[in-house]
């Protein structure tokens, strides 16, 4: 082989075959001049056909490598199947609506500064109080939107998707915005107030994502175990729709 050739994975591997071969080629020369019979030349293809096969195989496996396996897709209990918690004051009760088969179910919360954030569930749909953590009757923000309907809807913002999604601004003097993404595995819930807001009072099934400081969004995660733990170990991927998406980032 030459010198100063950059050589690829098949240029590799046979310029080690060769390399390999030379004591044997030499080998069955010599046993040829001995012998000087048509079964040393026998012997001798034999031999070199069989190596060539035995390190073309090791040398394929080792650059190739074995296929990753493919993993499940991953199943989630139900938001609206997640046990409902006990809280204060009822805070619930001014989100209930007239003829609803089922009645709101809070399932976490956490405090804010002042503020109440309460996730709850309420038949196909995820909800969003926020209230005066001193006055739970007095609310400042309630969204609901439904999860979508098949895997071909809504956004991938997060994972355990697709999500749903709605936004809004709270009431009664509040500056704060919020908004709910919702599926029907997890909830994934931004908060920002015009106050940097420490957290407290963390209940349910609800984790938080790591915030840097007081004045970055509160992100909350409702959802089972197994779901939060999904939703937190990836990052938002931005959504599909040009509306919601957030300037810069990218589409999932």
């Amino acid at each position: 082989m030459p010198d100063g050739t950059a050589l690829g994975p098949t240029a590799q591997c046979t310029e080690a075959h060769w390399r390999l071969l030379q004591p044997m080629n030499k080998a069955s020369q010599e046993n040829h001049k001995r012998k000087g019979g048509l079964v040393a030349k026998r012997i001798l293809k034999a031999a070199t056909g069989a190596a060539l096969s035995v390190f073309c195989v090791a040398c394929t496996t080792q650059g190739g490598g074995s296929p990753s396996p493919t993993n499940s897709p991953a199943k989630y209990t139900p938001v609206n199947q997640l046990k409902s918690i006990n809280l204060e004051g009822d805070p619930l009760s001014v989100t209930e609506i007239s003829g609803a088969h089922e009645s709101p179910k809070g399932v976490g919360e956490v405090r804010a500064g002042i503020y109440r954030i309460i996730p709850y569930t309420e038949e196909n749909s995820c909800g969003l109080l926020v209230t005066d953590a001193k006055a739970p009757e007095r609310p400042f923000i309630n969204l609901v939107s439904k999860w979508p309907h098949s895997d071909s809807e809504g956004s991938r913002r997060y994972a355990a998707g697709p999500y749903n999604f709605t936004s809004g601004s709270g009431a009664n003097g509040s500056h704060s915005h919020a908004s709910i993404y919702c599926s029907k595995s997890a909830m994934v819930i931004e908060f920002r107030s015009a106050e940097n807001v420490m957290t407290s009072g963390r209940q349910g099934h609800i984790s938080l994502k790591k915030r840097h400081s007081n004045a970055e969004p509160v992100i909350v995660i409702a959802g089972s175990d197994d779901a939060r733990k999904t939703v937190a170990a990836f990052p938002s991927c931005g959504v599909m729709t040009g509306a919601e998406r957030e300037p810069g980032a990218p589409y999932c």
